[in-house]
């Protein structure tokens, strides 16, 4: 046999982490493979422990309180109390996501098939409520490119990276790392990113597999132009931002970040004649060059989105 721990890190999300645990209890699972999941609560008052405790009939669970400060030092704890269940392999999905009930089957058998060292897939984007109600969000909003997620990616498409939204990975690769989740990014987020870029630069393969789906339950907070400037700004920052730590960053990238800046702000106003979702995904773009300009000038990181 061998064994896979899903590592989740919660903060306040009861509901939805409920959804999370109940549908990884009713996947399908390889036949010489065992499941076992552990949580890492960061909430100030460990308020998932009742939930973690009602689904001990259904999954091999392991819950743990952990106040440290950032996501990636939540992360860091979950890989420290994965690692002393010494698995084979860590997969990691978030607490407001759920797993397709093929998702840990197409990840392992694909990994195994493919000889890769991780493997990732898309994450689908739902509208719902945690009663799986659809919310009424604008269909603007809904289209926006944020989130249509990486679905035009080829199946088999070898990754420079991956995010802990939707991975699975061998276990052996953390001995390789002189570390792991990096905290100093802190609240910025983007730790998953840089963890799994410092893998690839080690010559691990890195698959995308497309039939690995998780699904996310968007909240109403998240159906809002105020949060699609937020997750484009920051994901603008964090591609120079990584560039310049892993000695990327060249002179071509000042001139095409600048320049691309004014050219998505200069047709912004204008992109409203081809309708509100073409707007709004211009919007996003502006947002995006934005954030990369910015981190052309400002080497720290940076505290600016904290959901």
């Amino acid at each position: 046999m061998e064994k896979i721990v899903i590592g989740i890190c919660t903060y306040n999300r009861n509901e939805l982490l409920n959804i999370c645990l109940d549908k990884i209890s009713v996947m399908k699972i390889p036949d010489n493979v065992s499941i076992e999941v552990v949580v890492v609560d960061n909430s100030a008052e460990s308020i998932a422990v009742d939930i973690v405790k009602s689904k001990t009939s259904k999954l091999n669970i392991h819950y743990f309180p952990f106040h440290g400060k950032g996501i990636a030092s939540v992360r860091n704890e979950v890989l420290r109390q994965a690692v002393k269940l010494k698995p084979d392999y860590i997969a990691f999905i978030d607490d407001d996501e759920y797993p397709d009930e093929n998702w840990i089957y197409e990840l392992y058998t694909r990994l195994i098939a493919t000889k890769s060292d991780v493997v990732t897939g898309p994450v689908v984007y739902n509208f719902v409520d945690t009663n799986f109600n659809q919310l009424k969000v604008p269909f603007w909003i809904k289209k926006n490119a944020y989130f249509k997620g990486k679905y035009k990616r080829p199946d088999g498409h070898i990754c420079r990276t991956a995010s802990t939204n939707n991975v699975l990975f061998k276990v052996s690769i953390l001995d390789k790392l002189a570390y792991w989740f990096d905290e100093k990014y802190q609240m910025m987020t983007g730790e998953d990113i840089e963890f799994f870029e410092r893998v690839y630069n080690l010559h691990y393969t890195i698959l995308w597999v497309k039939k690995a789906v998780v699904n996310e339950i968007v909240s109403p907070e998240r159906c809002t132009l105020k949060y699609i400037w937020k997750r484009n700004f920051n994901n603008g920052y964090l591609r120079i931002f990584n560039k310049r730590k892993f000695n990327r960053l060249e002179l071509r990238h000042y001139y095409e970040t600048v320049l691309g800046f004014l050219f998505f702000l200069c047709i912004l106003p204008f992109s409203i004649i081809c309708g509100l979702t073409k707007l709004s995904n211009m919007y996003g773009k502006t947002a995006f060059s934005f954030g990369a300009l910015v981190s052309l000038f400002k080497s720290q990181t940076l505290v600016h989105y904290k959901d």
